[in-house]
């Protein structure tokens, strides 16, 4: 008899890309040398611990365990037609401006057109099980940092934009749907289900 994993009900939870260790390695360097040169008090500026990065593509609120389950069927369902494809993190950039920047990213390099495609993919999914997309445009990205002031990129931390950080490229073959675990000191993502890519050829 299957059981289900004792998990709060509704959870918070999302849809993702997970990185690979490697790529998350070369961020966690890149991160390092940031820290050093920017002479920010850590009250200030909150750094996302490397086991944390991941490139969401849904944010999905709070579901109960049916939701869950059909969203994943439903995903599934999309995604058998969904080649794996590589995908490589490239360029800084702020959320909502460098100037009066409150997040801290990269960018996506080669693989852009195809993620957004695949979120498009994935909003029919959501559509199909009455969840509406978030608003705003999506703009594919990993959250590097959150600030609790408005921070001048150009004046405080002029490496970040000016570096022209490149990981390694790697290949997606799979969504994870998260779910978001609040502790102190911040939050841990604990995977769900894993949604393969399962159709075709890498691209």
């Amino acid at each position: 008899m299957n059981q289900r994993p004792l998990l709060p009900d509704p959870c918070r939870c999302f849809l993702a890309i997970a990185l690979p260790t490697a790529v998350r390695a070369q961020i966690a360097a890149a991160t390092s040398g940031w820290c050093q040169t920017a002479a920010l008090p850590p009250a200030r500026i909150r750094w996302i611990a490397p086991a944390n990065l991941h490139l969401t593509l849904h944010f999905l609120g709070q579901l109960a365990a049916e939701q869950r389950d059909r969203l994943v069927a439903a995903c599934q369902a999309r995604l058998a037609a969904q080649a794996p494809f590589s995908l490589q993190l490239q360029g800084c950039g702020a959320f909502p401006a460098p100037r009066q920047a409150r997040i801290l990213w990269l960018g996506v390099g080669d693989g852009h057109a195809l993620l957004t495609d695949l979120h498009g993919t994935l909003t029919a999914a959501l559509a199909e099980q009455g969840l509406a997309p978030e608003p705003r445009p999506f703009v594919p990205h990993v959250s590097l940092a959150r600030l609790r002031q408005p921070l001048d990129l150009e004046r405080d931390l002029p490496d970040f934009l000016a570096q022209g950080f490149r990981a390694s490229p790697f290949r997606v073959e799979a969504l994870v749907l998260y779910r978001s675990i609040p502790q102190p000191g911040g939050v841990r993502y604990q995977p769900l289900a894993w949604l393969p890519c399962a159709g075709g050829t890498a691209s």
